[in-house]
């Protein structure tokens, strides 16, 4: 630890001769939505609504500033950090300690100078430190990680929801992981914003720094000494960032050198580990793909401006990321939702990715074959095939595989259940299993078999060539096996058509070594009506007024019912309807669904 950090302080604020350049373009954070560039992960951004109601950084901003969003945690400045360090509190808890709070007010003093709002941010910054001290030395940074790891793995990932309602353990998370981290990225763009504030003395400045200078250490002490590079690990690119915003901002300082070194190792192995040949970050949820994508970005653009160097490949792997947000962002400009995580507005984040060429051509349809995701892009469609591989026993992953979402004239139809908050306690129950996505029940069992909150112990097995050009359609097949005992034997493909004539068929083959019940899912958008025209036959209208007709025709179709369903949809539950296609027992199941638009919606 440097004894003094007065030089940075006369260097970086207050007019000083060597201000610190974020990753990002000012005039960029001042006219965009900061969340938009810095999409937060899925547990942050989901927590987000939960406690504020909003993600959008002027809203965040007048919520906690006018309307007490913060008053769980006690009162600005004095905000209580510790109180919700316990397994039925920890998404509050993560979400406060990230301070994902603190960007809005900073860029709201930003625009209006307003001095008093300055005095509120430093000293809700002084406040943590003060009450939050890290561990100090590389012996306790160790001592502290191997303990939260411990109780993390062993207890509440494989604990029910139940469980860890009732677990009183201190789960001490603040300096632990993602947490300090997140604080190194949000603090910085708060030194920014506030640099040249009349109201903050050098001395608070020097602290302030100090503290960030200690997350540094925290987090370099963790990795280069305690932690292994593991691939898929968002947690890690972020800290792999910190340390590079770390090491740039206290250049010429302490472990400055390090910090740069140890970031440079991890962003590189991220780069190449973390993402697949494809360009898809390999835990398959869109959201946490941008998330680790702008890791990637900010330590790329961060070579640009500090002058160290990075592979020469990222550039490449950039562009390749930037094409997948291209692809999975629906007609109205949001990304589709597939295991957990949430809905990102994608075509605002690739403003921040504009440096990057754009592909050229004008494909309809796409094809990751890493993946597992399949997307047309045709008029009046826009559909997405879930034939994402299994990511690992504590992962992301959801049941429910061979999915399809639709949306038709730019309108939802049929939709992925989404993700709620990983603490409630429908997380587990309902939305990350088989019953919720547009998939299959075998003798009314799931894909795939979940213990406690992220304990997977049966999943699906997926195997997709991609889209193929027929003299008369476009296609794709998935076949589906799955480890699940009441699954044992059975081969389920999937082919999905599209017709010249703007008609869509699904063609569901399931072969069984003995007689089966199987039950074809359909999950709506709330926003659809379903009326019936027969047992087998029924109109799908939208809210808009766009009308699909979809029939159902099976030799073994026994009945068609409308069924309740749940959804997590603009962060709120929402009820929605389910069509459940049931057959009759036999080993051999063939189901043909035929959906065409009957009438488009209204202007």
């Amino acid at each position: 630890m440097p004894d003094d950090l007065k030089l940075i302080v006369e260097e970086r604020f207050s007019g000083g001769t060597r201000p610190y350049q974020l990753p990002l373009p000012h005039d960029l954070l001042m006219h965009n939505n900061f969340f938009d560039l810095y999409p937060l992960d899925g547990g942050g951004g989901l927590a987000s609504h939960s406690i504020i109601a909003t993600i959008d950084d002027t809203d965040y901003a007048c919520q906690i500033i006018t309307k007490q969003a913060l008053r769980d945690f006690g009162t600005l400045p004095r905000l209580d950090h510790q109180r919700f360090e316990r397994w039925r509190g920890i998404e509050k808890s993560c979400w406060l300690n990230r301070f994902y709070f603190i960007v809005p007010m900073a860029k709201q003093y930003a625009q209006t100078k307003n001095e008093t709002l300055a005095r509120l941010i430093i000293d809700t910054l002084l406040n943590f430190i003060a009450t939050c001290p890290p561990p100090v030395g590389r012996d306790n940074v160790l001592k502290h990680q191997r303990y939260v790891y411990h109780i993390r793995d062993d207890n509440y990932n494989r604990q029910t929801f139940e469980q860890n309602l009732a677990d009183e353990t201190d789960v001490q998370y603040i300096w632990f992981d993602f947490q300090p981290a997140s604080r190194v990225l949000h603090w910085m763009h708060v030194l920014h914003f506030l640099k040249d504030s009349p109201a903050i003395s050098k001395d608070e400045w020097n602290i302030i720094c100090r503290c960030l200078y200690q997350h540094g250490e925290t987090i370099y002490y963790g990795e280069h000494f305690g932690l292994d590079l593991i691939p898929g690990d968002n947690h890690q690119s972020l800290r792999g960032l910190a340390l590079l915003l770390a090491g740039t901002f206290f250049k010429g300082f302490g472990l400055w050198q390090e910090f740069i070194s140890e970031g440079v190792k991890i962003i590189n192995f991220h780069s190449r580990a973390s993402f697949a040949p494809d360009g898809s970050e390999i835990e398959n949820s869109p959201s946490y793909h941008i998330f680790t994508t702008w890791h990637i970005r900010d330590a790329y653009l961060l070579t640009q401006i500090h002058g160290f160097s990075l592979e020469a490949e990222i550039k490449d792997r950039l562009i390749r990321h930037a094409d997948v947000v291209r692809w999975i962002t629906d007609p109205q400009g949001m990304t589709v939702v597939l295991n957990d995580g949430y809905t990102v507005n994608g075509a605002a984040f690739l403003k921040s990715m504009s440096f990057l060429p754009v592909p050229k051509g004008k494909e309809t349809t796409h094809y990751f074959p890493d993946a597992g995701i399949a997307i047309l892009r045709r008029t009046p469609f826009y559909l997405c095939l879930d034939a994402s591989p299994y990511t690992g026993q504590n992962s992301h992953y959801h049941g429910g595989k061979n999915a399809l979402s639709l949306w038709v004239d730019k309108l939802p139809f049929l939709i992925d259940s989404g993700c709620p908050p990983y603490d409630e306690e429908k997380f587990s129950k309902w939305y990350k299993l088989s019953q919720a996505h547009s998939s299959l029940l075998i003798n009314g069992a799931g894909d795939s078999t979940l213990t406690g909150t992220y304990d997977w112990q049966q999943h699906a097995s997926v195997v997709c060539a991609g889209w193929q050009t027929t003299a008369d359609s476009l296609r794709i097949a998935a076949n589906l096996q799955s480890s699940v005992p009441a699954w044992q034997g059975v081969r389920w493909e999937r082919t999905v058509a599209i017709f010249p004539d703007t008609s869509l068929r699904i063609n569901d083959t399931v072969k069984a070594p003995a007689n089966i019940e199987a039950t074809f899912i359909l999950n709506l958008h709330p926003d659809i009506q379903v009326q019936p025209k027969n047992n087998k036959d029924f109109l799908l209208t939208h809210s808009s007024g766009c009308v699909l007709e979809m029939g159902f025709a099976s030799p073994e179709l026994n009945n068609v019912e409308v069924a309740e369903g749940l959804c997590y949809l603009d962060f709120a539950h929402r009820k929605t309807k389910r069509i459940l296609i049931k057959t009759q027992g036999g080993q051999n199941v063939s189901l043909t669904t035929l959906i065409a638009r009957k009438s488009l919606a209204r202007n």
